[in-house]
């Protein structure tokens, strides 16, 4: 649900997407250039480059890219590739953070696990799609087989039936002569 649209702003060699101040977005965003955030995001942010949470940003979710500044407050986790930097007004709460870099200005208010290694890698969105898409095939696998398991079922039911009945009239007919 959005309540005023993402600009995109393009600089010489690459765009900036800014998700502006009174914007709220719920749901998975994924980017390929530079992503600016004033409004707020309920879902994950997955980006191939550089993400700066502004000052009246709000992040509930996981944020995933090569680089990012916080200056406003996360709730939840980072996965950050190269260099993070949070900076003196941001927060991170909960969640852990992942980053091969981190940058901590003081009176910036960190409450959260933090591994820092230089093997961090960004979620790969494709990833992700591949391995719904074969959940999605294991279900209706699932419920094809499922579906044919109770069509058997009801088969042998109604045979079963038709049987019952067969024998109730040459018990009734063996009652009559």
């Amino acid at each position: 649900m959005a309540t005023e649209k993402a600009k995109t702003t393009t600089t010489q060699d690459s765009a900036i997407s800014i998700i502006t101040p009174n914007t709220k977005i719920e749901g998975k965003i994924t980017v390929e250039n530079d992503l600016r955030l004033e409004g707020s995001v309920e879902g994950d942010i997955i980006g191939n480059s550089k993400v700066v949470i502004g000052s009246e940003g709000l992040l509930k979710g996981t944020l995933s890219c090569k680089n990012a500044e916080i200056n406003g407050r996360v709730l939840g986790s980072l996965i950050i590739s190269e260099k993070l930097t949070v900076r003196e007004n941001a927060s991170i709460i909960g969640g852990d953070i992942k980053v091969k870099t981190l940058i901590v200005e003081p009176k910036a208010v960190i409450n959260a696990n933090c591994i820092m290694n230089s093997d961090v890698a960004v979620i790969e969105p494709e990833i992700e799609v591949e391995e719904i898409q074969i959940e999605e095939e294991e279900v209706i696998e699932a419920k094809k087989e499922e579906e044919e398991e109770l069509e058997k079922e009801l088969k042998k039911q109604v045979e079963k039936e038709k049987e019952d009945k067969e024998k109730e009239r040459e018990q009734k007919w063996h009652s009559l002569i």
